[in-house]
């Protein structure tokens, strides 16, 4: 076999890399001076990185817990009422709680809004009352019946 130029350097690179293989990679290099521009960058980042790891855990907490179906629903009693129950308009309402429905549903009538605007509105009646989808559904459905 004859030893080529191109041959050694292939050897002694292959042998280097062998020897070298533990060294390198992050963290080792030079350390940074304390007080340098680059310590504070480094420091800078571990605190972003720990206020990220805090946020994300907080978001994955609140996740978990709106994942969890109410027992009972905020508004309206236990979560499966009976069905057959009819919804009945001729409960009495607070005359201040009237008053502010009267004059609520009279802009929004004298408004002209279209349709897209008016389902923005009740939708965030319906999100302020915080009714589950599938407790509106069955109101839905029951006051379908009664019209």
């Amino acid at each position: 076999m004859k030893l080529t130029k191109a041959k050694l350097k292939e050897m002694i690179r292959a042998e280097l890399s062998k020897s070298m293989m533990g060294e390198g990679g992050p963290g080792s290099g030079r350390p940074t001076k304390p007080g340098s521009k680059r310590h504070m960058e480094k420091g800078m980042d571990k605190a972003v990185s720990d206020a990220n790891a805090k946020l994300d855990a907080a978001e994955k907490a609140a996740k978990k817990k709106k994942r969890k179906k109410p027992k009972g629903g905020d508004v309206g009693g236990p979560a499966h009422p009976n069905v057959n129950e009819r919804v009945k308009e001729d409960v009495p309402i607070p005359p201040n709680v009237k008053r502010f429905m009267n004059k609520f549903i009279g802009q929004v009538k004298n408004a002209n809004l279209n349709r897209q605007k008016q389902l923005s509105i009740l939708s965030q009646v319906i999100k302020s009352l915080k009714v589950d989808p599938g407790r509106l559904m069955m109101y839905v459905r029951k006051i379908k019946k009664d019209l």
